[in-house]
């Protein structure tokens, strides 16, 4: 994806800097063969909703750093890396791992997600706690309505939730924020991005990004060191696990780099907001964004089979298994509830009837015909006048078909003249049904005899 540093966050497509030369500005690859291959060349990934979402894969993972002249030479990304300054492609999280999610912001806190807080701080020396990019937040949890909670550290919670809509689960939610651009609401632990892409009181330019409150949504896949299971990886836990994951004794000390790898690898999406400059975000405590929104997120794969031990034993043998009843649909016999509101659909097609019905022979002039619809297999049918005098009595005794058919004469098989007539259903052991029909003769054509 061709940008202008530092924004070049997507590494996607196959332009720009074929030969891969460029550390800080390369589209993502793979080495095949001896060759470089890039990872998506045709930037399928590259412009999702604007180019605002992107696996975490193709996110760049570069540290920002300065030239003589102030400018950032390196593209900033939201990737993270267990190795400083390096700006390569992550093999733990494949684009063949993507699964489609549907994001919700909501206002709604019955609804938000408990999550971890991430540095963004590119110093850790000018990062609260010196903790270092990628780690977690050194500052005190705050609730729901952005207080502070005493003795606990690093926790928030996210305006919405997140659902993988393959599996129907709901996932864990991660977001971050720079403490060293407190300016940008990068110190306070609450997802506020600003609509600024430099910090407005620096004089170097630096890129902010909103402060950095850049939101990953995680996976699902199992985590192990030998036997021993460290994260499940099976639905929402508001980061419990990878809290504990990521544990350290102090600020300033790094979590241990094989499990930091485990918890990288479950990164999936990921994006970069920056506010509107028409839009305003509320306090935390008045549910930060004024209305309810879903991103949706789709990816198409193969269905797999499982093999991280997510079902113990393994159920189907791992194959996709998926359960359904028809409890609410199945039709029910004898059900006389039922069968009387069955009655409400009999009708009379057409009604009302001018002189033609599609149900005639076009061919035959003589040929008149309605249908009364919907009946049920055993009925008795009586036509009648509006002053009452039986025109037509017609009993239907025949499963196969779901109409009677009338073909507007009366039992002495004359026609009948035109208009209002009184039709009454009585199915036995069910009910009846009423139904005025108007009808409009045409006149005999003795030119056809």
């Amino acid at each position: 994806m061709i940008a202008i540093p530092p924004f070049n966050w997507i590494r996607s497509g196959n332009t720009g800097t074929p030969d891969f030369a460029n550390v800080g500005e390369h589209d993502f690859f793979r080495s095949i063969g001896g060759s470089k291959v890039a990872i998506d060349p045709r930037k399928q990934f590259g412009n999702i909703l604007g180019g605002t979402w992107a696996p975490f894969e193709l996110a760049a993972k570069a540290t920002l750093t300065k030239t003589a002249t102030n400018l950032y030479t390196s593209s900033y990304g939201p990737g993270l890396s267990l190795t400083p300054n390096t700006n390569q492609i992550s093999e733990d999280n494949p684009l063949s791992t993507l699964q489609s999610v549907d994001v919700v912001f909501t206002n709604d806190k019955s609804k938000w997600s408990q999550c971890i807080v991430l540095e963004m701080g590119e110093n850790r020396e000018q990062n609260i706690g010196n903790v270092a990019k990628g780690n977690i937040r050194y500052s005190l949890s705050v609730d729901k309505d952005g207080k502070q909670i005493p003795g606990s550290y690093g926790l928030s919670w996210f305006p919405g939730y997140a659902i993988n809509v393959e599996t129907g689960e709901r996932l864990n939610i991660i977001f971050g924020e720079d403490s060293s651009l407190p300016t940008e609401n990068g110190a306070d632990m609450i997802w506020n991005p600003t609509n600024s892409f430099f910090d407005k009181f620096s004089n170097n330019a630096i890129p902010s990004f909103g402060g950095k409150h850049h939101v990953y949504i995680m996976g699902a896949k199992e985590l192990k060191i030998g036997s021993n299971v460290l994260y499940k990886g099976t639905k929402y836990d508001g980061c419990a696990d990878y809290k504990t994951l990521m544990a350290v004794n102090s600020p300033s000390e790094d979590p241990n780099q094989l499990k930091k790898r485990y918890f990288l690898s479950q990164f999936m999406w990921v994006t970069m907001p920056i506010l509107s400059f028409t839009s305003k975000l509320s306090s935390m405590a008045d549910g930060i964004v004024p209305n309810e929104a879903t991103v949706k997120l789709r990816v198409k794969r193969p269905f797999a089979k499982h093999t991280n031990n997510i079902d113990t034993p393994l159920i189907n043998a791992g194959q996709p298994l998926y359960e359904f009843n028809t409890a609410s649909i199945a039709p029910e016999i004898n059900n006389k509830t039922a069968g009387n509101k069955a009655m409400d659909m009999i009708n009379v097609s057409p009604n009302p009837y001018y002189a033609y019905s599609g149900y005639e022979d076009p061919g035959n002039a003589l040929d008149n015909k309605v249908k009364i619809i919907n009946t049920p297999k055993k009925c008795t049918v009586s036509i009648y006048t509006q002053n009452g005098f039986l025109v037509r009595r017609i009993n239907k005794d025949d499963d196969s078909k779901t109409y009677i058919e009338w073909n507007l004469r009366n039992d002495a098989n004359v026609p009948v003249s035109s208009g209002v007539y009184l039709i009454h259903i009585e199915a036995p052991g069910i009910g009846e049904r009423i139904i005025k029909w108007f009808g409009v003769m045409r006149p005999a054509d003795f030119d056809s005899f």
